[in-house]
């Protein structure tokens, strides 16, 4: 599934990991909700809404990544904005190579930006 596809992606970037003050990505507060982030100040949810599957064999949805940052981090805002830059910025790198053994193909990632 795509979501597992970009959780991954997103937890194999060592500047995303930095940013998010892990040093491991087992360790990483990316997740596909709330409940299994107890504690963490900095973290992504990243979920999947399921649009239609087509006879042709394809799926389309929409799929929400959700950057939080507790306001007790300092300059929350900042560090807010650099994960969500890096985040996009991930995407744009690869949003043609998203494919493992979640996901056979991806043939577009469209980013809708809601201002913060």
């Amino acid at each position: 599934m795509l979501t597992q596809t970009l959780i991954n992606t997103l937890k194999n970037d060592s500047t995303l990991l930095d940013l998010l003050g892990v040093a491991q990505s087992n360790k990483a507060p990316i997740r596909t909700h709330f409940l299994s982030i107890p504690k963490a100040e900095k973290f992504i949810v990243v979920s999947y809404t399921y649009g239609e599957t087509n006879e042709t064999g394809y799926e389309f949805g929409t799929i929400t990544v959700e950057v939080y940052v507790k306001a007790t981090v300092r300059n929350p805002i900042t560090v807010l904005d650099n994960i969500v830059s890096r985040v996009l910025a991930i995407l744009d790198l690869k949003g043609s190579q998203l494919q493992d053994e979640f996901t056979s193909k991806v043939y577009i990632v469209r980013k809708t930006d809601f201002t913060h």
